[in-house]
């Protein structure tokens, strides 16, 4: 498994936002998926956390943006969403239950995704168990597979490593992205 520790827990992580950049934008949806990978054993799929967010007093709604979001709408979270101390909140109890002690943050263009979860965790105070570094799953593809950035989209990747596609019907729920991209980070480091 090329360079596989002991025990390595990656987090597949995936958000939706109302916009491009945290703080003038709303984070709407945060998913993530546990990944384990130890020495000697298959690779496996954990646990998942799903939650939507209640937007920031304030932040904008870019309509281009809300197009990829997967139906949500942030004048709608003011009612049925989470507020966001308490869903990272729940994301840290999550990864405490799983036994999840040094998380590897993992996202597909990880900057969109580490930015909007990392400026969270700052605003609301709470301890960010990622700290600051992630793994992006495109420049992983381009560094094992020796593609170009064009051809590490999700699409591209699937027919490439021989997995099955996302459902297009899920495609954009956060929670529904990370657990594709926990079995696409799977194939990036089991390919030979």
């Amino acid at each position: 498994m090329g360079g596989v520790s002991a025990r390595i827990e990656y987090v597949s992580v995936d958000v939706e936002a109302s916009g491009p950049v945290p703080g003038a934008f709303s984070m709407l949806s945060l998913g993530a998926t546990i990944v384990t990978m130890a020495r000697g054993e298959p690779p496996r799929i954990g646990a998942s956390y799903y939650t939507e967010l209640q937007p920031l007093a304030g932040a904008g709604a870019d309509e281009t943006a809300l197009a990829y979001a997967g139906g949500l709408r942030p004048e709608n979270l003011v009612a049925t969403g989470q507020p966001p101390a308490e869903a990272l909140r729940g994301l840290n109890d999550f990864l405490s239950r799983e036994g999840v002690r040094r998380p590897v943050f993992v996202a597909h263009c990880a900057s969109f995704d580490w930015m909007f979860v990392a400026w969270y965790y700052s605003h609301t105070g709470i301890p960010n168990p990622f700290g600051y570094a992630a793994l992006d799953t495109k420049a992983l593809a381009m560094g094992r597979l020796r593609l170009g950035w064009r051809e590490t989209g999700t699409e591209l990747l699937a027919r490439r490593l021989g997995i099955p596609r996302q459902d297009p019907r899920t495609v954009h729920h956060a929670g529904h992205d990370a657990a594709w991209q926990a079995t696409l980070l799977i194939a990036l480091l089991t390919t030979e």
